[in-house]
């Protein structure tokens, strides 16, 4: 380390004599690794923004001999003129020509290209204007830390990570489209200044301009101000970075500073939600800004979700065949079959975009739909009015099974509304779905089934009704949001009146209810269902079809819960399995029923024992078969 050495073109490009001093050796082990590349590199501060750093520490010269174009300046040298791509093979002769080149190879590297174009990108040292994060980043911490962030990682180790580490940012750009930086700068004596507002501008420019005046390029170039020392003072060229214009949106969506009202009622934010890219993006320039003008963070909450993505997991891009467009899906699948779609998954984490999940959220609308089809149908047939009834006033009326899924309604409706408090909407949908597919469509509805055949207006089937109604209408306010045009479709043409709001959007959310809770209920309904279940797997293991009844069931328990649930919900166990009789037993006693088997395996027994088989056939036969069973055992 610190080698000294002489430039190899340094006849080539004279400017180099003047950075003697700065040709020497470092080592690092940074930047400059043997798994890629040589393990030997020339740093170009100028060039590069590692570089520049390495620069800085080691105080080099801030060499940049290439301009706007990407062609040598007259610091270039011999170069001068040329592209510098095209100099190449020059100076690779030249160094020839002075036999002062080692080796010769063609190698693969890392390399910054234009993300549209693909094109490969010079990096130049430039004069640019900067906001200085570095004086305002332990405010910027501690405001972050005041923020609610959905995922709470996204906030403490993603963005207060990048926070921790920011860089002063450049909010200059050399670009024609823009919001032109407001400073102007003095010809003679380079004097700055800020203009603060239009009318401040009109006040100080020399040209008077009549009527409005347009404050982009090329007009606002030509407006001159009068500096102190007399000279002409002229806009300097640069337009802001249009991150400037996100980071502002906060309070400049509000008309600030034109209405402070509006600031002081809406600002902060409540809410803002962007994907994961936006924490070096959104989420950073609007909390420098807010910092810079109020000493605040701008928002309350932050929701970062993910990016849809293909199967494979590759981002779309019209490059590479893969994009699905939204009109496509809506076209085979409606609009609401895609928000439950999309926001079913982890809303932080990538979606892989599969027609497949498609498939099954529709099927999921249908038996939604099939299941308030059948309420409608049933309730209209029986001529039904909701309007005479009171959930609360038939209290009595009602049966476990109305009083079960009251009840799982009510933590359904405690547990949805919490999740899209806390903005997890996707696990709200898991509730919403698992109601509607196991608790609704597949178990209760099966259950009331026949209640809603009976004649006239038996107090059986009313409870019934009045239950499902009551259930179905505020499962319609739940799903609302989430999908607005089925749920308006339903309760426009099920439950809406002449009294009621226009539409579903503007009913007030439901309100759980500790009346209908009942968590001993649920717990037996539970038991129930799986004794059921058990029962259907059993039928279908000896190819019992479920609609053929079976004279008895037997369970063997010494659970008080089990036992409990089957006494109090045994009519539902007897419907729902199909069974005449049923008997509960102890485990004990259970074992009194096993009848136990022995059965020889004769492949194995035949070629080993030949002659003497049926001599150990006999033998097999006639030991207990219990006494077989406990020694195996």
């Amino acid at each position: 380390e610190w080698l000294k050495y002489i430039h190899p073109l340094i006849e080539e490009v004279p400017k180099q004599k003047e950075f003697s001093y700065a040709h020497f050796v470092v080592l690092s082990s940074t930047y400059v690794t043997l798994e890629e590349g040589t393990g030997c590199v020339h740093v170009a501060p100028g060039h590069g923004e590692e570089d520049y750093e390495v620069g800085r520490e080691y105080n080099l010269p801030e060499f940049c001999p290439v301009n706007e174009g990407g062609k040598f300046t007259e610091e270039g040298g011999k170069y001068i003129g040329k592209y510098v791509r095209e100099a190449n093979e020059e100076i690779i002769k030249d160094l020839i020509k002075k036999g002062l080149l080692f080796k010769i190879e063609k190698t693969k590297h890392r390399y910054p290209h234009c993300w549209r174009c693909k094109t490969p990108l010079i990096l130049r040292l430039t004069d640019q204007w900067f906001i200085k994060v570095t004086q305002i980043k332990d405010e910027m911490i501690e405001e972050n830390e005041k923020v609610l962030w959905v995922p709470e990682w996204a906030g403490k180790a993603r963005f207060g990570n990048w926070i921790k580490n920011a860089k002063d940012w450049v909010i200059s750009r050399q670009r024609y489209w823009g919001i032109p930086i407001p400073i102007w700068i003095c010809e003679k004596c380079q004097k700055y200044e800020v203009i603060g507002s239009l009318k401040e501008l009109k006040e100080k420019m020399i040209n008077k301009i009549e009527g409005e005046i347009d404050l982009h390029r090329p007009w606002v170039d030509n407006i001159e101000l009068l500096c102190e020392c007399r000279g002409k003072m002229k806009r300097i060229p640069e337009v802001l970075d249009v991150w400037m214009d996100s980071g502002a949106a906060s309070f400049a969506s509000l008309n600030y500073p034109h209405n402070e009202e509006e600031l002081r009622k809406w600002w902060p934010v409540d809410l803002i939600l962007e994907g994961h890219d936006q924490t070096r993006g959104w989420f950073y320039t609007l909390m420098i800004c807010g910092i810079i003008g109020f000493n605040s963070s701008p928002y309350k909450r932050v929701l970062m979700h993910g990016f849809t993505i293909d199967q494979e997991g590759r981002a779309m891009h019209k490059s590479l065949g893969n994009v699905i467009y939204p009109e496509e899906v809506i076209e085979k699948y409606g609009r609401d079959a895609l928000r439950w779609y999309e926001l079913g998954f982890t809303t932080w984490e990538d979606l892989r975009f599969t027609w497949k999940g498609l498939d099954e959220v529709l099927r999921f609308l249908n038996i939604l739909w099939n299941t308030y089809y059948f309420a409608s149908l049933y309730m209209n047939l029986d001529k039904f009015s909701p309007e005479n009834y009171k959930i609360e006033e038939i209290k009595d009326w009602l049966k476990d099974e109305d009083k079960w899924i009251l009840s799982r309604f009510t933590h359904v409706i405690e547990k949805v509304t919490k999740e899209l408090e806390n903005l997890c909407v996707f696990n709200a949908i898991r509730e919403l779905e698992n109601l509607m597919k196991e608790d609704l469509s597949r178990w209760y509805i099966k259950i009331i089934r026949r209640r809603t055949w009976k004649e006239n207006n038996d107090y059986d089937k009313i409870a019934a009704y009045v239950t499902l109604y009551e259930v179905l209408f505020n499962f319609l306010k739940l799903i609302a949001p989430i999908i607005p045009f089925v749920s308006e479709k339903i309760y426009q043409e099920m439950f809406r009146t002449k009294e009621m709001p226009i539409s579903i959007h503007l009913l007030t959310w439901p309100k759980s209810s500790d009346v209908w809770k009942n968590e001993k209920l649920e717990n037996s309904m539970k038991i129930i269902r799986e004794i059921v279940e058990v029962s259907y797997g059993i039928r279908q293991s000896v190819k019992i079809k479920i609609r053929q009844p079976l004279s008895k069931m037997i369970i063997a328990t010494d659970n008080d819960d089990v036992r409990d649930a089957i006494s109090r919900l045994k009519y539902i166990l007897l419907d729902q399995a199909n069974i005449k009789n049923l008997e509960i037993i102890s485990s004990r006693e259970e074992e009194k029923l096993k009848e136990i088997q022995i059965l020889p395996n004769l492949p194995v027994i035949g070629p080993i024992f030949r002659e003497r088989s049926k001599t150990i056939l006999k033998v097999i036969n006639s030991i207990d078969r219990n006494k077989i069973f406990n020694s195996i055992k």
